[in-house]
């Protein structure tokens, strides 16, 4: 009995201290639960409520709280049990580089970006292709907010395993992973894990601007200039070269406007490169040494020479 009540205590203790440790993680993992039990309880009612459908958002009834519940929803279970693994192992680490307070305002933010973002692409594409059908297409997951975290974990922590089995895995590569794996899902048509799709790629940009320019900082700064977390290494690295140029340009002509001002500027690192030792080879050494000699020999009756003729031509021009 004592031993089954310390496995208790001890399986207690980790969501205590993730609760105590990381308020914001914990909310955002409750809230995320809560949803997908009224979503089993009435799945008919919660997602024509909460998930974000253009033509309820903005059309016939005007739910304008689909852009924040919408990126909350989850109804299948395999995709919760994975959202939950990665809420509870990327949360922790942006909410201890950020704070509590920034991290509780950078979720909120980026998750109504995204649903705001995910609307009006919708209608673009509705008035772009005239497909009615895309009015009413259920746009719902936590793919959203799973992407803001990714590219929290990027900026913080860039180098480092979040794998160790894995070492060829940084924290810089879970973004573009993330996206890669649900648009994977859509193109094999496993619609229930790829739902989100819309939300995971709007998600991963805002997360990415909000932190690169618009995240308060002590000393009165926003954002970040580190060029490793610049807008090109959010894509793949045979694109950087194309993407780059109107990178550069667009943020230029943004700064000319008077944006950017308060910037943290974060100086590029380079590694100290160690000077390589030439190994000498004695052959070619020795080779080398007796060449000078014969040059320097020479060099030495040449100018013998010369001393020569000079005292010749003294001679001749005696009277």
């Amino acid at each position: 009995r004592i031993e089954n009540s310390t496995e208790i205590r001890n399986f207690l203790m980790v969501p205590s201290e993730l609760i105590r440790n990381h308020p914001v993680t914990s909310a955002c993992t409750f809230l995320i639960l809560i949803f997908y039990v009224a979503a089993l309880i009435a799945p008919s009612s919660v997602t024509f409520h909460a998930s974000l459908v253009l033509a309820n958002t903005f059309g016939e009834n005007f739910y304008l709280w689909n852009f924040l519940t919408a990126g909350l929803l989850e109804t299948s279970t395999l995709k919760l049990f994975v959202n939950v693994i990665g809420l509870i192992s990327l949360g922790p680490g942006a909410e201890d580089s950020m704070g509590t307070e920034k991290f509780a305002i950078f979720l909120p933010v980026v998750n109504g970006i995204t649903g705001i973002t995910t609307c009006v692409l919708i209608f673009c594409w509705f008035v772009l292709f005239r497909f009615e059908d895309s009015l009413f297409v259920q746009t719902y997951g936590f793919g959203g907010i799973l992407a803001a975290l990714t590219m929290a974990n990027k900026l913080t922590r860039p180098t480092e395993h979040p794998i160790s089995s894995l070492p060829t895995l940084k924290y810089e590569h879970l973004p573009m992973l993330l996206v890669l794996l649900a648009i994977s899902a859509r193109c094999l048509g496993i619609s229930s894990l790829s739902r989100d799709l819309p939300f995971v790629i709007t998600g991963a940009y805002a997360s990415w601007w909000y932190l690169r320019f618009m995240q308060p900082h002590d000393n009165g700064t926003f954002g970040t200039s580190s060029e490793d977390f610049a807008l090109v290494t959010l894509f793949p690295p045979v694109t950087r070269r194309y993407i780059a140029p109107f990178s550069d340009f667009a943020y230029g002509v943004m700064k000319l406007l008077g944006f950017f001002k308060n910037r943290v500027l974060t100086p590029r690192v380079s590694p100290l490169q160690t000077p390589q030792v030439v190994k000498l080879d004695p052959v070619t050494e020795r080779r080398k040494a007796k060449a000078r000699e014969q040059l320097d020999a020479k060099l030495a009756i040449m100018g013998a020479q010369d001393e020569d003729w000079g005292d010749e031509d003294d001679l001749e021009d005696r009277p």
